[in-house]
């Protein structure tokens, strides 16, 4: 997804804190960004890298909600997409 064109990050840091906000600009931006924040704020920063949430990005990428960037999301994973290491959940 094009970041200029689906959502836009401001990063921020407060002291030992980091503050990261993504506004989404539709529906299937927003499910994207929420379902890679439940990595972020759960498995990884408790140690846990070795987690995969592909199968709920296909699956989200299949709703009505992704609908008008479903062809772009297929394209750029046709190209990009590479298989998860040996060990991901």
């Amino acid at each position: 997804m094009d970041q200029q064109y689906t959502y836009t990050t401001t990063l921020t840091v407060q002291g030992l804190e980091v503050i990261i906000d993504k506004v989404a600009r539709n529906a299937c931006a927003y499910g994207l960004i929420k379902t890679h924040a439940l990595g972020g704020c759960c498995w990884f920063f408790h140690g846990n890298i070795q987690v995969s949430f592909s199968n709920l990005a296909d699956h989200l990428i299949t709703t009505p909600a992704c609908d008008a960037e479903h062809a772009g999301l297929e394209a750029y994973f046709a190209v990009n997409l590479t298989l998860c290491p040996r060990g991901l959940l």
